[in-house]
């Protein structure tokens, strides 16, 4: 399995004036559901070129992480982002 690694980075505002930080990271897989009445596709672990968003919510006592899912194009990992956050600015 390959390194994983961050394509692009960027901010957004969420509760009015709180700055949030976007990751989109390309690996190489994406974890299943493991729940047994998704098809396989979904239920299964997939191997391959795969870019997930994570979002980053600082707080006064640590920095918290939330899942934005896999996407299978850097693009719908970009769009999903832009339609789920308001004011994104990207850093590249």
């Amino acid at each position: 399995m390959s390194e994983d690694k961050i394509v692009k980075t960027g901010t957004f505002i969420y509760g009015g004036t709180a700055t949030g930080t976007i990751q989109i990271i390309q690996t190489s897989w994406r974890p299943g559901s493991g729940d047994h009445e998704d098809s396989e596709e979904w239920r299964e672990d997939q191997f391959g070129t795969f870019f997930e968003v994570k979002y980053l919510f600082p707080t006064e006592i640590m920095e918290s992480k939330s899942g934005g899912g896999y996407y299978e194009k850097l693009r719908d990992a970009v769009k999903h982002v832009e339609e789920s956050c308001k004011q994104v600015k990207w850093d590249r």
